[in-house]
């Protein structure tokens, strides 16, 4: 078991080129902060503040991994999508046709696609200065402002 565990988490260091799980977390987080902070995040529903959270942990396996790893694009688009519908629900409104059958992608998170010619190639390894600054803008980035709340209106029940 442990020795699947070490493969996998080697397979998505070559994924991350190179950049360290801590600071790759620490860049999600902070995305996920600043939505935090928002004006209207109190008044989000649970499913758009979950769907929020995907959307930035995708976003940072996108800007510090892989972006030709056509899973993460296709999650961001399913969470969108799951809120788009219960959004329509709520406001009694037709509901959106069933997405069709789609064949089944050729890649997984864990497994990028090869570059095409449509398709950027897959970043290059940070340098040690890279990685450095990479390090120092994690370390040291600014915090973010805090908002004045806002009043939202309760969401209809379904």
């Amino acid at each position: 078991m442990a020795d699947a565990i070490n493969s996998t988490l080697r397979d998505r260091d070559r994924n991350y080129n190179g950049i360290p799980f801590m600071d790759r977390a620490a860049f999600s987080q902070t995305v996920k902060d600043a939505f935090r902070k928002g004006p209207l995040w109190a008044g989000l529903g649970a499913d758009q503040k979950e769907a929020l959270d995907m959307i930035a942990h995708k976003l940072a396996r996108i800007v510090c991994g892989n972006p030709a790893v056509v899973d993460h694009w296709h999650d961001i688009g399913g969470y969108v999508r799951l809120v788009e519908e219960e959004l329509l629900k709520a406001a009694g409104e037709v509901k959106l046709p069933p997405q069709t059958e789609a064949p089944p992608l050729p890649v997984t998170a864990s497994k990028p696609i090869p570059p095409a010619s449509n398709l950027m190639p897959p970043p290059a390894p940070l340098t040690p200065p890279q990685a450095a600054a990479v390090n120092d803008i994690v370390s040291n980035r600014p915090a973010i402002p805090s908002a004045p709340p806002v009043k939202v209106p309760d969401r209809p029940q379904v």
